[in-house]
């Protein structure tokens, strides 16, 4: 019999960080020194829980080298990586400057066109977990939802990670609860920012009641 699994659905992309070794001067050379490394916020928690538990990983990469190294790369840390293929790989550009605060410019690429998954692929789903971020774009947004519609049906809990103020703060307060409404997660994940931008605190949880 098979363990039962976590399932996380998300993005497996290229980090590329830009670590300034000063003050960035506007229009010339900044001196800095540039690391790449597998990125993505479903992924990072893929490769961690794998330590823990049975871990899957959905998504979608490029039809590239560098998609075809990240889900190498990721399988490495013990994660069974079921990736459509298709397009280019994803990059993030992540800029910390010399106080370490972080500012980061997506590029979703293939992780955004998540197509339709075949539903064996939640097979001894245990649990499903989802960053908010994967309901940005069109694609992986109505891919993902019928996924988390059909573990619905089956009974099987879900996690929500808000993943970032700024998306929040773009898409609104109710394009979060309505997912939470829509779904029902057993937990939902969110920083201090996160939570500030949904409006939670201890007095003032979410308006709509999580599975």
């Amino acid at each position: 019999m098979s363990s039962p699994t976590l399932i996380v659905i998300g993005d497996l992309v290229e980090d590329v960080v830009v670590l300034q070794r000063g003050a960035s001067v506007h229009g010339t050379d900044n001196p800095a020194v540039v690391l790449r490394r597998r990125g993505g916020s479903a992924a990072n928690v893929a490769a961690a829980a794998a330590e823990l538990v049975a871990t899957r990983f959905i998504g979608r990469v490029g039809q590239d080298r560098l998609g075809t190294s990240l889900a190498e790369d990721l399988a490495a840390t013990g994660v069974d990586v079921r990736v459509q293929t298709e397009g280019r790989t994803g990059s993030v550009i992540v800029i910390v400057t010399t106080d370490g605060e972080r500012t980061m410019y997506p590029d979703r690429a293939a992780a955004a066109e998540l197509g339709p998954v075949d539903p064996a692929w939640l097979a001894d789903a245990a649990m499903i977990h989802v960053p908010a971020y994967t309901f940005q774009d069109s694609g992986s947004a109505t891919a993902v939802g019928d996924l988390l519609d059909t573990a619905a049906r089956a009974g099987t809990p879900v996690s929500l990670d808000a993943s970032a103020a700024s998306l929040i703060d773009a898409r609104g307060r109710p394009w979060f609860h309505a997912m939470v409404e829509r779904w029902r997660p057993r937990f939902v994940f969110a920083n201090g920012d996160e939570a500030a931008a949904l409006g939670l605190d201890a007095m003032h949880p979410l308006p709509v009641p999580c599975g």
